[in-house]
């Protein structure tokens, strides 16, 4: 676990919280509420969401930062506080802000023996700060959340030169990825793209035999050797396809810009799909809403995937 976890939240928990709170249907929320629930039980938490509730509904904060929780927050704030409370997480501190507070700073801080104060983010101090390594839901970010599940603009078939893919300029994508200027002479193969990304779990994709560039502004990608498909054709054909990172040099400020994304394989080479491509999110606190550092949720079933992805895009 990060000490750190609103800077390197990348568990899969906040992505399973939020298809809680947004699934279109209301059964689509209760069956993910439920599986999430009787995970919560297995982790041993030390209060019943009774103890809790009675902790969050008797703060007020206040008259200048006044503490509220809608019933859906109240919830997922009771479920975190469970799980970090419990035998198996044993978290000492969490921190709950209001839904009124669209920042990162200030809010109820919970201790593991339900003691708890309140911190103005108005005034916030170094005698007064959160705890850096507290676990933290901030309801009041939903309103910035990215467009789950992040389906990008593309199209795949499968044809004569292999398996194809195009993803076009999305807002998904920052635009740095489409102002790169490249060298039409260069072979395909060995542009800088090819060599810094690569497969998860694999090499780059340069060293699988995989071909990606730019070209007008689209990012294409191509597997067409014989040995590329049998290594990764048992991906390309599940259901969520093969995970990807691409990754670009940013120049000016010397780092590696990365994206990750799952391509799946379309059996149909004539019908092409508009959303082959998703987004896999590297960082997951959804900018703020729920960080929680490498907390994973429970293992899914099948079904319970499904609901789950109708929201928000999860790692295989």
């Amino acid at each position: 676990m990060s000490i750190y976890p609103k800077d390197v939240t990348t568990g899969t928990f906040p992505l399973m919280l939020l298809a809680a709170f947004k699934h279109p249907q209301p059964a689509g929320r209760e069956k993910i509420r439920g599986f999430l629930s009787e995970w919560v039980d297995s982790l041993e938490p030390k209060y019943s969401a009774k103890e809790i509730e009675t902790v969050l509904k008797n703060n007020r904060g206040t008259a200048l930062e006044p503490f509220r929780l809608n019933e859906d927050e109240q919830w997922a704030a009771i479920l975190l506080t469970r799980i970090a409370f419990s035998k198996k997480k044993n978290q000492t501190r969490v921190v709950i802000n209001s839904s009124f507070n669209p920042e990162q700073r200030g809010g109820l801080v919970l201790t593991n023996n339900l003691k708890h104060f309140f911190v103005n983010r108005l005034n916030e101090d170094s005698k007064t700060s959160l705890p850096k390594s507290a676990w933290q839901f901030n309801p009041g970010r939903l309103q910035l959340l990215p467009n789950l599940p992040g389906f990008l603009d593309s199209s795949s078939k499968l044809g004569q030169a292999g398996y194809e893919l195009q993803i076009r300029p999305s807002p998904l994508l920052t635009s740095d990825w489409y102002q790169i200027d490249w060298d039409s002479k260069l072979p395909k193969r060995y542009n800088d793209l090819g060599m810094l990304s690569y497969v998860e779990g694999g090499k780059s994709l340069i060293q699988e035999g995989v071909d990606i560039w730019i070209e007008q502004g689209v990012v294409r990608l191509q597997l067409n050797r014989p040995e590329t498909i049998i290594r990764w054709g048992a991906k390309l054909s599940s259901p969520g396809g093969l995970p990807l990172c691409l990754r670009i040099a940013d120049q000016n400020k010397n780092r590696k810009k990365q994206v990750r994304i799952q391509v799946p394989l379309r059996t149909q080479s004539i019908k092409k799909s508009m959303q082959d491509a998703r987004l896999l999110l590297v960082n997951t606190d959804l900018s703020g809403w729920c960080c929680t550092g490498d907390l994973n949720g429970p293992d899914l079933k099948k079904t319970e995937r499904t609901f789950v992805e109708e929201v928000v895009t999860l790692p295989q």
